[in-house]
């Protein structure tokens, strides 16, 4: 292996590194942001029916398919559905009173991906 002399090597454009290294992770206010609305999401899955509540988080937190949350329920896939559109019609209505947005926003965060990212965030979080 090659030495580098110590005079070359404090001209090296990569010391300058720490500034052009950007910090992706959320400042604390950001993160205290999401765990008060992680906190009121999971506050308000919970005050869904229980049958509600077990469809819903089997198929968007656990992100189980209809047919294996069927299978999980040992109910019908309308009757999944059905309880899946209800749990997000409440959701979606105590979230808008919760967080005071519009329509499309609180849609968005009860897309599938969202919930199942913040569902695995909550359970990493009691481990």
């Amino acid at each position: 292996m090659a030495e580098t002399p110590l005079d070359e090597s404090q001209n090296d454009p990569l010391d300058n590194w720490p500034a052009w290294t950007v910090d992706c992770r959320p400042n604390p206010e950001q993160a205290c942001a999401a765990m008060e609305a992680k906190q009121t999401i999971e506050k308000d899955v919970d005050q869904l029916s229980a049958g509600v509540r077990s469809a819903f988080r089997l198929r968007v937190m656990d992100g189980l398919s209809t047919k294996e949350a069927r299978d999980v329920l040992g109910i019908s896939e309308n009757v999944v559905k059905s309880r899946l559109l209800r749990a997000r019609g409440q959701l979606t209505k105590s979230l808008r009173q919760s967080f005071r947005m519009p329509p499309q926003k609180v849609a968005d965060i009860l897309s599938t991906s969202t919930m199942a990212v913040l569902w695995e965030a909550s359970q990493t979080d009691a481990s």
